[in-house]
């Protein structure tokens, strides 16, 4: 009976150090995926890009099954046009991203001939907040 309890516990150990070792390799595998993905930013600019698809799994934003470096952006990020506020998750593809240039803080959004915009500084301002 003692040789079987030692022998469940040696297991129990094995695959507790076997999943934490996991845990933490798929956690730097996700940071390294995001910190070498382009960025979205105030200091970079962003060259236009025509989106079909747009999706926020994990915290991330994939822009045509595409990883970004978003800063702040998110689902609930706010797009503005003539003073009504949208959600990024509510705006549905196919759109247009227009041309950012470095140290502008608005990102364009062009859809059926409209132009809505984001301000880049507030949404990272708001998440550092949350």
């Amino acid at each position: 009976m003692i040789k079987y309890k030692k022998i469940n516990y040696t297991i129990t150990a094995i695959t507790l150090v076997v999943g934490v070792l996991f845990l933490y390799q798929s956690h730097i595998s996700r940071i390294a995926a995001r910190t070498n993905a382009p960025k979205i930013s105030f200091k970079q600019g962003f060259k236009e890009r025509h989106i079909t698809s747009i999706s926020f799994e994990r915290n991330g934003l994939f822009l045509n099954d595409s990883l970004f470096n978003a800063g702040g952006i998110s689902g609930y990020s706010r797009v503005h046009y003539k003073g009504k506020v949208f959600r990024l998750k509510d705006f549905n593809p196919p759109f247009v991203i227009r041309s950012k240039k470095p140290n502008n803080d608005t990102l364009k959004f062009l859809k059926e001939g409209k132009v809505l915009s984001l301000l880049i500084d507030e949404e990272i301002r708001y998440s550092r907040l949350n």
